[in-house]
């Protein structure tokens, strides 16, 4: 993880795409208000022993830490992805490397619903038929994405709907 100019961390991931975090939005006031209560809840309600309760608070805190990281993150995964891919002067594998990181963020995102990627060609036909072996590759390693294409002949590129089962 780093930190920009105004302190806010930015994950990093493949050196395409990044995450800001902005520290008071995934932290707001509420936020350690929960926490707060949720420490004293147990602390008041629990029997912990004088020595162990630096540790179950410190734990309740990592575990809040954690989720709302856990859940920004997974929420923010597809954010920011890229809607165009093309096979002109890029070598395929290339291509498809860019395809697989879009669907892996596709995939693991419990928001996502639905993403176009449109892919520029320098041979519909042969790119066309690369793009259906690709999709068959897909349809083993991601169950639970619908993958649909069709050929834009008037601006020489294919269009890829990705979406939820």
């Amino acid at each position: 993880m780093k930190t920009n100019d105004r302190g806010n961390l930015i994950q990093m991931r493949n050196n395409n795409y990044k995450i800001e975090l902005d520290m008071e939005e995934l932290f707001p006031i509420d936020w350690y208000k929960n926490v707060t209560n949720a420490a004293n809840y147990v602390l008041s309600n629990m029997d912990i022993p004088d020595e162990k309760v630096d540790d179950v608070v410190l734990h309740i805190i990592d575990y809040n830490i954690n989720k709302q990281l856990n859940n920004k993150l997974l929420n923010s995964v597809i954010d920011g992805l890229p809607q165009f891919l093309s096979f002109v002067d890029v070598p395929a594998t290339s291509v498809f490397n860019e395809l697989k990181t879009i669907l892996d963020a596709c995939d693991v995102c419990p928001s996502f619903k639905r993403h176009e990627l449109y892919f520029q060609v320098s041979d519909m036909k042969y790119d066309k038929k690369r793009l259906s072996f690709w999709k068959k590759l897909i349809k083993k390693d991601y169950p639970n994405l619908k993958i649909a294409s069709r050929e834009i002949k008037s601006q020489q590129c294919i269009k890829l709907v990705i979406s939820k089962k």
